[in-house]
């Protein structure tokens, strides 16, 4: 039987056919199988790769909480940091945090835009008026620089390292600009200053400098740490060979102890009887003692209470320094002065005459004009004037007039060392007189006007290469001297310093270069306010930039900002401060079904965005609250080897406490903390989470005056990035630290 070919061919294609088709089914069923399975895996795989790291970072924020709040410097901890598949990094550009506490009641202090990089920063104070924002800068990096520099005049500076149990134990460095001089606590560098080359210290830790010129003078001098209103409990004078005498007063009894070298004195203060400024019985309490030194020492004072302190250094019979207000500027209208047999030399640069009350007695003092009162019986006590006036301790001389002195020319705008507007009433001296503008910051025209030459108006332009200048006078008396320092091109005012020098002897406590750059205010805005940051603009530099920028001092790292303003008719109180820190973060970057997922851990804090980029907290910042209506903060800042690339490997990591300093400890009435970037409001929200259990917040949601049966952190919106520390009504007792913390890493497999 003949087969039909060409029907077998046909039923081999039809075969071959079904077979494709079926395998082409299979594989359809596969790929819809893959694809309903892999992104099932990649999530899976996300899970793995949080819970694995999250643990890790937890560990690693409170580990760092428990070497700031208490460890001592030297102390360290050491983990294991194994990544699972992704990749870790460290950020300097995601902001940090801030604290705000207003002093004053029914009042508001919120800052915005602190850590940005940029040259400008926001404020917003509602309900009161401020006179002027000064801003420190807080050095808060291990190897920031603190940058002395004096004025230009032929003398020398004396600088020793600040003594406290929380600084770092290594020496410190510094650097006069010709060698390199390793010390440590109680030693101190004498630098050799000129006209044409001022004296300069650079150090490796916080340092206290005094200049002296000629025969010496006498000098205010600030504490350690100083309150907001000026006075302190601890100092570190750095003196030179011969004749010391440390004078502290107060208004409450005390007990000094005053260690030079090996020799230590502890002494009680004297009382003496006064009139209080409301017309009260009162006292001023007195502890004066006189050293004689064979070598430069540093001299550590520490009080039981708060106190100033006046330091006499010398052989000079000659000398004045301003006195601190009540408030603790040098403007204003209530002042303690010490017993001595020195004079008071008050100026009024007002537009009106203004009366002085002085323990009981009267005197009036003309408009812009001065006045010379001898002190009754060489007793202390309070000055009460009529309206803003400064007050100066002179040792000689007559009516305006003193033979030699040395100090820093207040501004009348702020009170302060620093400003952008002066317009003053100055003394002068017969051996001739020296007023030196120092640049802050920016480079700018400074404008000058005075009468006591008199001369015609001036302007002069300070910058990088030319950073000061000096107007020189012979007038016994003295005058009227206005001053304004502008950017070039219309670009705003900007601050600097001034210092005045009478004669050929003086004394001087010396400021470090980042320290009160005072910003006037005049106008009163409720909504946010716009300020131009008085240090370069550095948010268009490289990482490596902008550390080169934080260590030379060029731009903040960390910011100290005190608001000022009139209240109890003194017109530069603080009535406001706040506090940001940057915060280096590090970032484990990792994929699930989508990429860029990340954790992050910075300041005690962890925060994720796993899984669906919603910002979430897993570890809140540290605080300690309580007992009663307190909180104290101590803020981890953890700095890198930003040269040190991890990745993806397992890394041994070391931290080290290098020192912890006390940024402040006030009795504030309304405490606020805010986060920077995307993670804000979620710490914000977790913060408060406890809220949700508060009948009276549920009742009242929003009104903090009607919430009485919570106390703890509250985020007043939803939305809100920052949080109010809510205690009931009455102060807060608020304690602020910061802990500068080393972090290295030893890759152990690539």
């Amino acid at each position: 039987m003949r087969r039909d070919l060409r029907r077998d061919n046909e039923d081999a294609v039809t075969a071959a056919v079904a077979t494709v088709l079926l395998f082409a089914i299979v594989l359809s069923i596969i790929s819809g199988m893959m694809a309903m399975i892999v992104p099932t895996m990649a999530e899976l795989q996300g899970a793995v790769d949080r819970e694995t790291m999250e643990g890790q970072f937890t560990d690693l924020a409170q580990e760092t909480v428990r070497l700031s709040e208490s460890g001592l410097p030297g102390d360290r901890s050491e983990m294991m940091i194994q990544p699972h598949t992704g990749d870790i990094s460290w950020n300097l550009r995601r902001g940090g945090t801030w604290y705000t506490v207003t002093l004053v009641e029914d009042q508001t202090l919120r800052l915005n835009g602190m850590n940005d990089l940029d040259g400008v920063i926001e404020h917003r104070y509602p309900n009161g008026d401020l006179t002027s924002m000064c801003l420190t800068d807080l050095r808060a990096h291990i190897d920031a620089q603190y940058r002395h520099i004096s004025p230009p005049i032929n003398g020398t500076m004396l600088v020793t390292p600040v003594a406290s149990l929380q600084t770092s134990l290594e020496r410190v460095i510094v650097n006069d600009g010709e060698n390199s001089h390793s010390i440590q606590t109680g030693t101190v560098i004498e630098i050799d200053s000129s006209i044409q080359s001022p004296a300069i210290a650079i150090a490796s830790a916080p340092m206290r400098a005094i200049v002296t010129q000629g025969e010496g003078g006498m000098t205010t001098f600030a504490p350690d740490s100083p309150e907001p209103t000026g006075m302190g409990r601890s100092w570190t004078v750095p003196a030179t060979a011969g004749d010391v005498t440390i004078l502290l007063y107060s208004t409450e009894t005390f007990t000094a102890e005053v260690r030079a070298g090996d020799n230590t004195q502890s002494l009680d203060s004297t009382s003496q009887s006064t009139i209080e400024p409301d017309g009260s019985q009162g006292r001023i309490t007195v502890v004066e003692t006189a050293i004689t030194l064979t070598e430069s020492t540093a001299i550590e004072v520490t009080t039981s209470s708060l106190a100033q302190m006046i330091v006499k250094q010398g052989v000079s019979t000659s000398g004045s320094t301003a006195l601190l207000d009540k408030t603790g500027s040098v403007s204003g209208t209530t002042f303690l002065f010490p017993p001595s047999n020195h004079e008071l030399l008050i100026h009024n640069s007002g537009l009106l005459s203004t009366s002085v009350e002085i323990n009981g007695l009267y005197h009036s003092i003309g408009a812009r004009d001065s006045a010379r009162i001898t002190m009754t019986n060489d007793m202390g006590g309070w000055i009460v004037a009529g309206s803003p006036v400064q007050v100066h301790l002179v040792a000689d001389g007559s009516e305006s007039s003193r033979s030699a002195s040395l100090d820093y020319l207040y501004s009348t705008s702020t009170g302060r060392t620093s400003a952008s507007t002066w317009s003053n009433i100055v003394g002068g001296s017969p051996h001739g007189s020296e007023l030196t503008i120092q640049r802050l910051g920016h480079d700018v025209n400074v404008q000058h006007l005075d009468n006591i030459a008199p001369t015609p108006e001036s302007t002069t332009s300070i910058n990088e290469s030319s950073p000061r200048m000096t107007i020189q006078w012979m007038s016994t008396e003295g005058g009227r001297i206005e001053i304004s320092a502008e950017r070039p091109f219309s670009q705003g005012k900007s601050p600097v310093r001034a210092y005045i020098s009478h004669g050929d002897s003086g004394l001087l406590d010396l400021r470090t270069m980042g320290d009160e750059r005072c910003v006037e205010i005049d106008d009163r805005i409720s909504g946010w306010t716009q300020n131009i940051l008085p240090w370069a603009d550095v948010s268009f530099l490289s990482d490596g930039g902008v550390i080169d920028a934080w260590i030379t001092g060029e731009h903040p790292i960390g910011l100290l900002v005190t608001m000022r303003g009139p209240h109890a008719d003194n017109p530069h109180a603080a009535v406001a401060m706040g506090w940001s820190i940057p915060l280096p973060r590090m970032d484990y970057i990792f994929s699930s079904s989508v990429s860029g997922l990340e954790i992050g851990w910075r300041g005690g804090f962890v925060g994720t965005n796993h899984p669906e980029y919603v910002a979430t907290t897993i570890e809140v910042p540290p605080s300690r609250e309580g007992p009663g209506p307190r909180i104290a903060v101590t803020v981890p800042v953890v700095i890198p080897d930003m040269d040190l690339d991890t990745g993806t490997s397992s890394h041994k990591t070391t931290l080290t406490l290098n020192s912890r300093c006390q940024l402040t400890s006030v009795s504030a009435q309304e405490v606020r903390r805010g986060w920077d970037g995307p993670y804000g409001a979620s710490i914000a929200s977790q913060d408060s989470i406890d809220l949700d259990s508060s009948t009276d917040w549920l009742t009242y949601p929003g009104r903090l005056d009607l919430l009485n049966d919570y106390v703890g952190w509250v985020q007043p919106t939803p939305t809100s990035t920052e949080s109010i520390y809510h205690a009931g009504s009455g102060p807060v007792s608020f304690n602020l630290q910061m802990a500068l913390i080393d972090y290295d890493a030893m890759v152990i497999n690539g």
